[in-house]
C-alpha cells in the first residue's frame, strides 16, 4: 500500500512516515526539499500519483488568525483537490484536539487548524482526522500507531 506523507520533514511527519515504513508500507515522504509544497501545489499531482492513502502533517505555525486560517486552509484546499484527482481512497489530517472549542476560538493557529479540519471533512474524499492531544509527541504517536489510520470514517 503505497501511503504518502505531507510535511515528513516536520517532527510528527518524520515520526508518522518511519511509523508507517516500520509497520511494512510503503511510506513515501513528500516535503518541499524534495519537491513536493502544498502551498503552491508545486510537486502535489505527481507526489500522490497512485497513493493509496495520504497523511497530511503539513503546519504553518502562527498566532495570527487571518495567516493560519489562509496558510492552512488554502494547503488543505490543494491537498483535497490533488487527492481527488489521484483518486486517492483515504486522507489522514493530523490536527489538535478542541480545535473549535470557544475558549480556544480566539488563538489564531487554531483557528487556521479547524479551517483545516472543515476542509477536509467537507470534500469528496474519504478521511479521518487525527487529533494530539495532552501528553506529549509521544503519547500522540503510540495513539496513532494504535488509530485506524488506513480505516476511513466517511465515505
Amino acid at each position: 500500500m503505497k501511503i504518502v506523507v505531507l510535511g515528513a520533514s516536520g517532527t510528527m511527519g518524520a515520526l508518522v512516515a518511519e511509523r508507517l515504513r516500520d509497520q511494512g508500507h510503503d511510506a513515501v515522504p513528500a516535503m518541499r526539499a524534495n519537491g513536493v509544497d502544498t502551498a503552491s501545489r508545486k510537486g502535489l499531482d505527481q507526489a500522490l500519483d497512485g497513493a493509496d492513502t495520504v497523511v497530511d502533517c503539513t503546519n504553518y505555525t502562527t498566532m495570527s488568525a487571518r495567516k493560519a486560517i489562509n496558510v492552512l486552509g488554502w494547503m488543505s484546499t490543494n491537498v483535497v483537490a490533488a487527492a481527488k484527482r489521484a483518486h486517492v481512497s483515504h486522507l489522514v489530517l493530523l490536527s489538535i484536539i478542541n480545535v473549535a472549542a470557544p475558549a480556544l476560538s480566539g488563538m489564531g493557529y487554531y483557528q487556521g487548524k479547524a479551517a483545516q479540519e472543515r476542509i477536509v471533512s467537507a470534500g469528496d474524499v474519504p478521511y479521518t482526522i487525527v487529533t494530539g492531544r495532552g501528553g506529549g509527541l509521544a503519547s500522540d504517536i503510540r495513539r496513532i500507531h494504535k488509530s485506524p489510520l488506513l480505516q476511513p470514517r466517511r465515505t
